[in-house]
């Protein structure tokens, strides 16, 4: 069932057994596991049914640290930020969950076999397909293609699949209005969560329809569902019984805060042998059609054995068309005899590395209220040395591998810190209500459950206590399949 506050009058009071604050792919992905399972679900929803710069404006953020667009990347709308993504799907390694001496607070509490089975679910959601990720699985197909797949000693490549990208407001609309034991309201904020007397549950959410109708909404179980800024902001928000906010009383909401920056590292001059479809970057660019499968962007990555020996981090490289020649590139052809300067193909090497989770970074609450005076959130985001030292590493491995094995000749543009390029982020918000089992460590546990809260759980990237380098969405997906079956007190 489909509500909107804009034209159904919101009821004073509203009860479920289940409700989900926000409906972007986790919160709709829960919603409907959740459906058929003898469990009344209500999804709220600040947003309407598409994009609207009202519900937008109440995403405005204040930035400090790193030039970042955080107001920009986010979507209150039905399908959250799955209206704006951009379709790539790969899960997480096993390096990515394990304890890194070398990474402070790195480890989840769990193992990737705990999201291996739900991850097939989650592909189907974002419709792309049910085969593997491996390489190994697609090398023969790809072969076939005449499309070179690179692997050495110390890289290999990680294969993406391209979703088409999914809208999940478009996309499972019907699925949600068709669900008799799940209703969706849409332009419905939740302004303030009620803690019960004691602080050990939440008793209630407060909602404000569109025309400013006030709602109280009772549920057995809440869930926040409303993406790394949102979530601490909405707990942080939530003062009336808890006067650090929700979940707050280790300091831990908000911090944490991780990206996926986004930088241009090298230029690649790469063999004309490879054939167009390799150097056109098409399979390592923009992705490439496979056979009768969705289509698929290559990566190239470190080995794990590789990151563990160096003690640096994950990390995805592209390569992409040049749009201007940089004034190095005929150094870099010069650099070796055997490439034909008009037969090479030349190439930006963009990278995607993982953010060591720094407890500086962090959402806090800023001094500017919203239209409905709840206070606007402040992040302050910055990617230290640490990370560009051992990024610039990685492009050094690679340049060495790509020349050793006469595929082509790298220029780092990362030798000097101080002439370090421009870091972008790449919208992906993770780590604000990090997991943990030690409440000293972590506002959320191994199933999401907020510490010290009986009923209040957090579905999507915010409970991340690393981000790995694979996008998340995917990811997000999974884990809501995983709390899905948890709520329902079902077992696979």
């Amino acid at each position: 069932m489909l509500f909107d506050t804009e034209t159904d009058a919101i009821p004073p009071e509203l009860r479920a057994d289940i409700a989900v604050v926000g409906a972007g792919p986790a919160g709709i992905s829960l919603a409907l596991a959740l459906a058929g399972r003898g469990l009344e679900v209500l999804v709220l929803e600040s947003g309407g049914p598409g994009i609207e710069q009202q519900a937008d404006e109440l995403l405005e953020v204040t930035v400090s640290g790193e030039d970042y667009p955080a107001s920009d990347t986010r979507v209150r709308a039905l399908g959250g930020t799955s209206n704006v993504w951009g379709g790539r799907a790969h899960p997480l390694d096993p390096q990515d969950l394990r304890v890194r001496d070398w990474v402070p607070d790195s480890g989840w509490p769990f193992d990737l076999e705990e999201l291996a089975g739900w991850y097939p679910g989650a592909q189907e959601i974002l419709e792309v397909g049910p085969e593997p990720f491996d390489v190994e699985h697609w090398a023969p197909r790809l072969g076939r293609a005449g499309v070179s797949v690179i692997e050495t000693d110390r890289l290999s490549t990680a294969l993406y699949r391209l979703s088409p990208p999914t809208n999940f407001g478009e996309r499972y609309r019907d699925e949600l209005v068709a669900a008799p034991d799940v209703a969706v309201w849409l332009r419905a904020t939740v302004v303030n969560i009620v803690a019960a007397p004691d602080g050990s549950a939440v008793s209630a959410l407060e909602v404000v329809s569109a025309d400013g109708d006030r709602s109280v909404v009772e549920a057995a179980v809440f869930v926040l569902a409303t993406g790394g800024l949102e979530v601490p902001r909405l707990l942080l928000a939530s003062r009336d019984i808890e006067p650090a906010g929700i979940g707050n009383r280790r300091d831990l909401v908000g911090r944490y805060f991780m990206e996926h920056p986004h930088l241009d590292v090298a230029t690649a001059v790469l063999s004309g042998s490879l054939g167009e479809p390799f150097g056109e970057g098409l399979l390592y660019g923009i992705g490439l059609p496979v056979e009768d499968s969705v289509p698929a962007l290559a990566h190239l990555v470190l080995r794990p054995e590789v990151v563990a020996d160096e003690e640096i981090v994950p990390v995805a490289v592209t390569l992409v068309d040049v749009q201007q020649m940089p004034p190095h590139v005929d150094a870099v052809r010069a650099l070796v005899s055997d490439i034909d300067g008009s037969d090479a193909w030349v190439r930006t090497l963009a990278l995607r590395g993982e953010q060591v989770p720094v407890r500086e970074n962090r959402v806090t609450l800023g001094s500017e209220v919203d239209r409905f005076g709840v206070p606007r959130a402040h992040l302050h985001w910055e990617v230290g040395a640490t990370d560009r030292l051992r990024y610039a590493r990685a492009v050094e491995i690679i340049a060495d591998e790509l020349g050793r094995a006469g595929i082509g000749v790298v220029r780092s543009q990362l030798s000097d810190l101080d002439q370090f390029p421009t870091v972008a982020g790449g919208h992906h918000h993770m780590g604000t209500a990090r997991m943990h089992e030690d409440p000293t460590r972590g506002v959320v546990d191994a199933d999401g459950r907020v510490h010290g809260m009986s009923n209040l759980y957090v579905a999507g990237s915010a409970v991340f206590p690393t981000s790995g380098v694979a996008n998340p969405t995917l990811t997000i997906v999974a884990l809501a399949l995983r709390l899905a079956d948890h709520l329902a007190g079902g077992s696979r």
